[in-house]
């Protein structure tokens, strides 16, 4: 056998190596959406305290660093938040879940006796049907949205919006939550039954994804209404993540074998040159 020969097979065996490392890292990328944005939640046999964003039972739940940026509500002043960050930790029993949400804060912001102040605020967005992504900015008419939101002066409210400026509260707020604020960080936890009757809020089922996003109002900072710092929609993969389609196999077979035979036909050309 040549060196040319040699040469040539060596080549080919190198490609057909890379076009398999290729595609193995690169399939599953393919076949797998549901990890961009995905939060972790942690199912709990027990309640344990939940409630209480100082529980050790919190020590068991898996938390993801948020980030948040300025929402995008065209009100003045919007882009000139302060918070960019917030931790997420997510809890659910067969009856209830638990978010309890953490961010840094140098001051605590909590009593809004002068009207020129506002208080430290926090919210959760779920969509009214909890596996569909409205329009971030309190959704649309089609598509509407719940909101529980905490304020640091003792305020909990349940909205419902379908499209900016079309908020309603809730008459009696069904999510409860208690907070704490030590050493400049606040901790807040949002609890709700899984289940409700009412048709204005989220049914959270356990067997579908759970869309979700989050906002930080810094009271010092004058951060209240359309001025808050938010997320992009998340979820919550409340059911088991699907393993690849047989259809998605198959692509992704046929394209190993399109590429193994495009090196093939690249190196016999290189060959018949050399020859």
């Amino acid at each position: 056998m040549t060196d040319r020969r040699v040469g040539s097979l060596a080549l080919l065996a190198g490609l057909v190596v890379v076009a398999v490392v290729v595609l193995a890292i690169s399939g599953p990328a393919l076949g797998y959406t549901t990890g961009v944005n995905q939060l972790p939640i942690t199912e709990m046999t027990e309640e344990d305290g939940l409630e209480d964003p100082g529980a050790e039972a919190w020590a068991e739940v898996d938390s993801q660093t948020v980030v948040l940026s300025s929402a995008e509500s065209g009100v003045p002043g919007y882009e000139d938040t302060s918070v960019g960050l917030t931790d997420v930790e997510t809890a659910h029993t067969d009856e209830r879940i638990y978010i309890r949400l953490t961010w840094d804060d140098p001051t605590a912001d909590e009593h809004v006796d002068d009207p020129r102040a506002f208080a430290d605020a926090v919210a959760v967005q779920l969509p009214f049907e909890q596996d569909k992504e409205p329009p971030i900015e309190m959704g649309s008419d089609g598509e509407p949205v719940n909101v529980w939101y905490w304020t640091a002066d003792g305020e909990v409210e349940e909205l419902y919006a379908g499209g900016m400026g079309s908020t309603t509260e809730m008459d009696e707020p069904i999510v409860s939550t208690e907070s704490s604020y030590q050493d400049g960080e606040w901790s807040v936890v949002f609890t709700r039954d899984l289940t409700t009757d009412d048709r204005e809020r989220t049914e959270i089922a356990t067997d579908q994804r759970l869309n979700v996003a989050f906002a930080v109002f810094d009271g010092d900072n004058a951060e209240r209404g359309g001025i808050k710092a938010a997320s992009e929609w998340y979820h919550y993969p409340m059911d088991p993540e699907p393993g690849p389609s047989v259809l998605e196999l198959v692509l992704w077979t046929v394209g190993g074998l399109a590429i193994v035979a495009v090196l093939v036909m690249t190196v016999y050309g290189i060959r018949n040159v050399e020859q």
